[in-house]
């Protein structure tokens, strides 16, 4: 039974983790454009983009709510539960002595996991597809460009390799 809720959360850490590398990549863009980009820190959550409205503070904390609420909801979801009589379906008691055929152990679903699950998705989906909709240009190459920012205030920016295409909008964030 733990096993069904463990494969439900590796499935949806993937799929959370797909939609949000859309939105994080277009805000590190978004940054960059702005040339607010300095440090390469995961700002997903905390930082947004003034000028590209997908990746606002506002839609930030949206996403932020629905990964609490897809989490919080696939934990909900499953429920183990343990049979311990019969009914016979004439008499509003339960035999505890009846045999019960099968196993005694089950698996419930839970209808607001569900939903929960459904919003938080819906959501996260459509924040991804928001940003991907707005963003004329991102070019792929953002682990060359933008791993031009350091993490580490101490360290200078690496310089990019030569032949790497640089967006006519965005030099390379220094």
């Amino acid at each position: 039974m733990l096993f069904i809720s463990f494969v439900l959360n590796v499935c949806l850490t993937i799929l959370f983790d797909c939609m949000s590398f859309i939105q994080n990549t277009t805000l590190r863009w978004a940054l960059c454009k702005e040339g607010r980009l300095v440090y390469n820190s995961n700002p997903r959550l905390f930082v947004g983009a003034r000028q590209f409205a997908p990746n606002w503070r506002s839609s930030n904390a949206v996403s932020a709510v629905a990964l609490a609420m897809g989490y919080g909801s696939i934990s909900a979801l499953t429920c183990s539960i343990y049979i311990v009589g019969m009914s016979d379906g004439t008499s509003y008691g339960i035999d505890f002595a009846a045999p019960v055929p099968g196993s005694r152990f089950a698996i419930d679903f839970n209808g607001y996991g569900f939903i929960g699950l459904g919003i938080a998705l819906l959501l996260q989906g459509g924040i991804s597809s928001w940003c991907l909709a707005k963003s004329k240009i991102i070019v792929l190459l953002a682990s060359a460009i933008i791993a031009g920012a350091t993490s580490d205030p101490q360290v200078p920016p690496k310089p990019l390799p030569p032949g790497v295409p640089v967006c006519a909008e965005c030099q390379p964030c220094s």
